[in-house]
Protein backbone atom coordinates (compact mmCIF):
# COMPACT_ATOMS: atom_id res chain seq x y z
CA UNK A 1 0.00 0.00 0.00
CA UNK A 2 2.74 2.66 0.79
CA UNK A 3 4.68 1.72 -2.40
CA UNK A 4 1.09 2.40 -4.51
CA UNK A 5 0.80 5.72 -2.40
CA UNK A 6 4.29 6.81 -3.32
CA UNK A 7 4.09 5.96 -6.81
CA UNK A 8 0.56 8.16 -7.10
CA UNK A 9 2.20 11.07 -5.35
CA UNK A 10 5.17 10.85 -7.57
CA UNK A 11 3.26 10.79 -10.64
CA UNK A 12 0.95 13.59 -9.07
CA UNK A 13 4.05 15.68 -8.65
CA UNK A 14 5.85 15.02 -11.61
CA UNK A 15 2.70 15.76 -14.04
CA UNK A 16 2.55 19.56 -11.19
CA UNK A 17 6.50 19.85 -12.29
CA UNK A 18 6.05 19.08 -15.72
CA UNK A 19 2.47 21.45 -16.44
CA UNK A 20 4.74 24.70 -14.44
CA UNK A 21 8.48 26.55 -14.64
CA UNK A 22 8.42 26.33 -11.04
CA UNK A 23 10.31 23.14 -8.96
CA UNK A 24 8.81 20.74 -6.62
CA UNK A 25 9.78 22.90 -3.24
CA UNK A 26 13.03 21.45 -1.49
CA UNK A 27 11.08 20.04 1.55
CA UNK A 28 8.99 18.18 -0.47
CA UNK A 29 11.70 16.84 -2.65
CA UNK A 30 13.16 15.87 0.49
CA UNK A 31 9.93 14.11 1.98
CA UNK A 32 9.51 12.20 -0.98
CA UNK A 33 13.61 11.15 -0.64
CA UNK A 34 13.09 10.07 2.62
CA UNK A 35 10.15 8.52 1.92
CA UNK A 36 10.97 6.38 -0.76
CA UNK A 37 14.49 5.42 1.55
CA UNK A 38 12.26 4.22 4.01
CA UNK A 39 10.09 2.36 1.89
CA UNK A 40 12.67 0.59 0.48
CA UNK A 41 14.18 -0.59 3.38
CA UNK A 42 11.37 -1.91 4.90
CA UNK A 43 10.08 -3.91 1.60
CA UNK A 44 13.71 -5.28 0.96
CA UNK A 45 14.37 -5.93 4.68
CA UNK A 46 11.17 -8.07 5.23
CA UNK A 47 12.02 -10.19 2.24
CA UNK A 48 15.49 -11.31 3.19
CA UNK A 49 13.81 -12.02 7.16
CA UNK A 50 11.34 -14.36 5.19
CA UNK A 51 14.71 -15.60 2.78
CA UNK A 52 16.50 -15.99 5.96
CA UNK A 53 13.53 -17.71 8.10
CA UNK A 54 12.01 -19.94 5.63
CA UNK A 55 14.99 -22.48 6.02
CA UNK A 56 15.08 -22.34 9.48
CA UNK A 57 11.21 -23.24 9.64
CA UNK A 58 12.02 -26.06 7.12
CA UNK A 59 14.96 -27.93 8.91
CA UNK A 60 12.83 -27.21 12.42
CA UNK A 61 9.77 -29.24 10.59
CA UNK A 62 12.16 -32.09 9.91
CA UNK A 63 13.96 -32.79 13.19
CA UNK A 64 11.54 -31.32 15.51
CA UNK A 65 9.17 -34.38 16.75
CA UNK A 66 5.38 -34.76 14.73
CA UNK A 67 3.57 -33.85 18.29
CA UNK A 68 5.90 -31.31 19.81
CA UNK A 69 4.87 -27.68 20.17
CA UNK A 70 7.13 -24.72 19.33
CA UNK A 71 5.78 -21.42 20.32
CA UNK A 72 8.54 -19.83 18.64
CA UNK A 73 8.58 -21.66 15.61
CA UNK A 74 4.71 -20.86 15.19
CA UNK A 75 5.48 -17.07 15.61
CA UNK A 76 8.59 -17.39 12.96
CA UNK A 77 6.16 -18.84 10.56
CA UNK A 78 3.12 -16.56 11.02
CA UNK A 79 5.49 -13.62 10.28
CA UNK A 80 6.94 -14.97 7.23
CA UNK A 81 3.15 -16.26 6.22
CA UNK A 82 2.89 -12.55 6.65
CA UNK A 83 5.52 -11.22 4.83
CA UNK A 84 4.51 -13.35 1.54
CA UNK A 85 0.80 -12.59 1.79
CA UNK A 86 1.67 -8.32 1.98
CA UNK A 87 -0.45 -6.35 -0.93
CA UNK A 88 -2.01 -3.08 -1.21
CA UNK A 89 -5.46 -4.00 -0.21
CA UNK A 90 -4.86 -5.92 2.69
CA UNK A 91 -4.04 -5.27 6.46
CA UNK A 92 -1.21 -7.64 7.36
CA UNK A 93 1.70 -4.45 7.14
CA UNK A 94 -0.23 -3.80 10.68
CA UNK A 95 -0.59 -7.60 11.57
CA UNK A 96 3.47 -7.79 10.55
CA UNK A 97 3.48 -4.40 13.14
CA UNK A 98 1.88 -6.47 15.99
CA UNK A 99 4.20 -9.64 15.04
CA UNK A 100 7.23 -7.05 15.35
CA UNK A 101 5.86 -6.15 18.94
CA UNK A 102 5.15 -9.47 19.94
CA UNK A 103 8.32 -11.02 18.79
CA UNK A 104 10.03 -7.79 19.33
CA UNK A 105 12.67 -9.16 16.72
CA UNK A 106 14.05 -10.54 20.19
CA UNK A 107 12.88 -13.99 19.97
CA UNK A 108 14.46 -14.24 16.60
CA UNK A 109 17.48 -12.37 17.33
CA UNK A 110 18.29 -12.28 21.25
CA UNK A 111 16.05 -15.64 21.50
CA UNK A 112 18.71 -16.65 24.53
CA UNK A 113 17.82 -13.93 26.40
CA UNK A 114 14.57 -15.38 27.03
CA UNK A 115 14.44 -17.64 30.19
CA UNK A 116 11.00 -19.86 29.90
CA UNK A 117 11.94 -21.22 26.39
CA UNK A 118 10.62 -24.39 26.24
CA UNK A 119 12.73 -27.35 24.94
CA UNK A 120 11.44 -27.70 21.18
CA UNK A 121 11.78 -23.81 21.51
CA UNK A 122 15.70 -24.48 22.36
CA UNK A 123 16.06 -26.87 19.66
CA UNK A 124 14.46 -23.33 16.69
CA UNK A 125 17.41 -21.43 19.13
CA UNK A 126 19.98 -23.62 17.52
CA UNK A 127 18.81 -23.90 14.46
CA UNK A 128 18.57 -20.09 13.73
CA UNK A 129 22.30 -20.55 16.03
CA UNK A 130 23.13 -23.02 13.40
CA UNK A 131 21.78 -20.54 10.00
CA UNK A 132 24.05 -17.86 11.18
CA UNK A 133 21.53 -15.63 13.23
CA UNK A 134 24.11 -13.41 14.59
CA UNK A 135 25.75 -12.77 10.93
CA UNK A 136 22.33 -11.88 9.52
CA UNK A 137 21.52 -9.72 12.32
CA UNK A 138 24.61 -7.22 12.24
CA UNK A 139 23.84 -7.81 7.86
CA UNK A 140 20.63 -6.06 8.64
CA UNK A 141 21.96 -3.01 10.94
CA UNK A 142 24.38 -2.49 8.77
CA UNK A 143 22.01 -2.15 6.24
CA UNK A 144 19.77 0.21 8.28
CA UNK A 145 22.84 2.44 9.23
CA UNK A 146 23.91 2.72 5.64
CA UNK A 147 20.06 3.72 4.76
CA UNK A 148 20.17 6.12 7.77
CA UNK A 149 23.36 8.00 6.48
CA UNK A 150 22.04 8.70 3.36
CA UNK A 151 19.18 10.08 4.25
CA UNK A 152 20.97 12.37 7.24
CA UNK A 153 23.75 12.97 3.69
CA UNK A 154 20.71 14.12 1.90
CA UNK A 155 19.03 15.85 4.85
CA UNK A 156 22.34 18.19 5.42
CA UNK A 157 22.15 19.09 1.51
CA UNK A 158 18.72 20.21 2.16
CA UNK A 159 19.76 22.32 5.35
CA UNK A 160 22.97 23.70 3.50
CA UNK A 161 20.22 25.20 0.86
CA UNK A 162 18.48 26.91 3.08
CA UNK A 163 18.50 30.85 3.34
CA UNK A 164 19.73 32.77 6.18
CA UNK A 165 16.33 33.84 6.98
CA UNK A 166 14.81 30.06 6.95
CA UNK A 167 17.13 28.60 8.88
CA UNK A 168 16.49 31.47 11.87
CA UNK A 169 12.94 30.29 11.18
CA UNK A 170 13.73 26.39 11.27
CA UNK A 171 15.55 26.57 14.32
CA UNK A 172 13.66 23.47 15.88
CA UNK A 173 14.37 21.20 12.77
CA UNK A 174 18.13 22.31 12.85
CA UNK A 175 18.13 21.16 16.65
CA UNK A 176 16.43 18.09 14.86
CA UNK A 177 19.27 17.15 12.79
CA UNK A 178 22.40 17.38 14.69
CA UNK A 179 19.89 15.16 17.13
CA UNK A 180 19.64 12.64 14.87
CA UNK A 181 23.10 12.76 13.39
CA UNK A 182 24.97 12.32 16.46
CA UNK A 183 21.75 9.28 17.63
CA UNK A 184 23.97 5.76 17.00
CA UNK A 185 21.30 3.76 17.85
CA UNK A 186 19.73 3.27 14.36
CA UNK A 187 15.73 1.98 16.39
CA UNK A 188 15.86 5.74 17.28
CA UNK A 189 17.30 6.84 14.54
CA UNK A 190 14.16 5.82 12.13
CA UNK A 191 11.77 6.66 15.17
CA UNK A 192 13.30 10.06 14.62
CA UNK A 193 12.35 10.19 10.98
CA UNK A 194 8.64 9.94 11.94
CA UNK A 195 8.77 12.84 14.49
CA UNK A 196 7.15 16.04 14.88
CA UNK A 197 10.27 18.01 14.51
CA UNK A 198 11.32 16.67 10.92
CA UNK A 199 7.52 16.13 9.84
CA UNK A 200 7.23 20.04 9.84
CA UNK A 201 10.29 21.04 8.26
Amino acid sequence: MMNRVLCSLLVTLAAMQSSSAAPIMANIQLDLYVANEVVQLLSSTLDEIARFLQPVIDEAERVLPPDSRSFLLTDIKKLVSLIGELDENSEELDEIGEMFDLLGLANIFEPSDYPDLSETDQIVVRILQKHGIDVFEQKLVTKFDKTMHKIEQRIEKYIMGMSDSKVARKADFIEWYNDFKNENDIGEKIEMLFSQKYLFA
